[in-house]
């Protein structure tokens, strides 16, 4: 399963970036300084799933787990390459502003503002139950953490951007998980 995982990853990014190719033209972008916490973060949580050894490789969890894992690795990838193809040409790795940009409501965007962070939470999720190890646990917590930061500082551009619209978004819509938060 662990092999599942890791070849699942590899390709999963590779459609990543072959589909970033059709984004639309970028009027203006965070800097490097306000994106290098986020940055780091993620470096640091891949770094946990990917090198072994990079932590405590002790399982502590039954296998069965690791089954329920899986599909929750399977599913938050799915949610994030539905939410990636609903935003369309106005993805951005970084915060930014794309030529023609709106606020997509379409897809999993009408149940919650980032679901391609809730995707890939839930397939940190699902590789850190799979794992079954610390070093799982601690990559989820460094990129639940990386998102967290991402998140207030593009809700602050969105509300700039598009103001009362996104007002409006934000008191419809929950953030990372339907109905709840």
């Amino acid at each position: 399963m662990v092999r599942t995982i890791l070849a699942s990853w590899g390709i999963f990014w590779v459609y990543w970036l072959l589909a970033a190719r059709n984004a639309q033209r970028t009027l203006a972008r965070e800097n490097l300084a306000t994106r290098l916490p986020h940055l780091i973060l993620v470096t640091l949580g891949f770094f946990l799933i990917f090198v072994p050894g990079a932590g405590s490789d002790v399982c502590c969890l039954p296998r069965w787990i690791g089954v329920l894992g899986l599909g929750a690795f399977a599913g938050g990838l799915a949610i994030a390459v539905w939410a990636r193809r609903h935003l369309g040409r106005y993805w951005s790795g970084a915060i930014a502003r794309k030529e023609g940009q709106r606020i997509v409501r379409t897809g999993p965007y009408r149940l919650v503002r980032h679901p391609i962070y809730t995707g890939l939470l839930v397939a940190v999720l699902g590789s850190a139950l799979v794992l079954g190890n610390l070093r799982g646990f601690l990559a989820l917590l460094c990129i639940t953490l990386a998102y967290a930061l991402k998140i207030r500082r593009e809700e602050q551009f969105l509300l700039t951007e598009f103001g009362d619209d996104y007002r409006r978004y934000r008191a419809e819509v929950k953030a990372l998980i339907p109905f709840v938060a």
